[in-house]
């Protein structure tokens, strides 16, 4: 009880004072540490603190906003039963008209998806929640790939990058090479189709590893399609600075 009441606490000191983003990150930070690494609560009681921090995605300050992006995951991974709300978030967020939100929420997606493929992967009785996590993950992974579709044509390279990233990372994921799994990193950031039971309810490795070859293709296509854009950049500004020297 003693930690359900300083966290109301902590809660109600987010609401006073200073609102500005620093003062806003410096009090939800305090929430943040007492939440997931203090005493345990039950799942329930966990998600009404949860749910109250992920209002602040609607923030004034974008700064405010990216905390809630990579607080989510670190939620994500202490309890996955929170793992549906916290991809509708960071489909929400994907919107945001600030590109460094934009960009927090596909670097942090890039690694709580392959989280996510190894939660669902060790799922043996698959319900509506599961499904409802399936889905969301699908929506939002297509939604970043849908920025290099057919080219990329979001405007901040920052944004750009983070997407070539996921889709490595995709890539990857999706192989059935058991050499990944030798890698040395840490274990929530390891996947591999070989850790799929054949037989799984839902997630079909011959389906994955198919897409996961689409997913090479266009990353492939993409690279070398800009890299020829900075080649003809290149050219255009030599034969300017050649007509200027003249």
């Amino acid at each position: 009880m003693a930690t359900t009441v300083s966290l109301v606490d902590l809660i109600n000191a987010t609401k006073t004072g200073d609102q500005n983003a620093t003062s806003v990150i410096k009090a939800l930070d305090l929430v943040k540490e007492r939440l997931l690494y203090g005493e345990n609560l039950e799942n329930e009681e966990f998600s009404e603190f949860f749910t109250y921090i992920l209002e602040f995605q609607r923030d004034p300050h974008f700064e405010v906003r990216r905390w809630v992006v990579v607080f989510s995951i670190e939620a994500g991974r202490k309890r996955p039963h929170l793992l549906p709300q916290i991809y509708n978030t960071l489909q929400a967020l994907f919107g945001d008209e600030n590109p460094l939100v934009v960009k927090a929420v596909i670097h942090t997606n890039t690694s709580l998806y392959r989280y996510s493929l190894q939660h669902l992967a060790s799922v043996k009785n698959w319900t509506d929640e599961h499904e409802m996590l399936w889905l969301v993950m699908s929506e939002i992974k297509d939604l970043v790939l849908d920025q290099l579709c057919p080219t990329f044509t979001h405007n901040n390279e920052g944004v750009r990058n983070h997407v070539l990233a996921y889709m490595t990372s995709l890539v990857v994921s999706y192989t059935k090479d058991s050499l990944v799994l030798s890698l040395p990193t840490k274990d929530e950031e390891i996947f591999s189709l070989s850790l799929i039971p054949f037989a799984h309810a839902k997630l079909k490795v011959v389906e994955l590893m198919a897409e996961g070859n689409e997913v090479l293709e266009r990353l492939v296509a993409e690279v070398k399609g800009y890299e020829k854009k900075i080649q003809n950049k290149t050219k255009q500004n030599k034969a300017k600075q050649n007509k200027e020297t003249c």
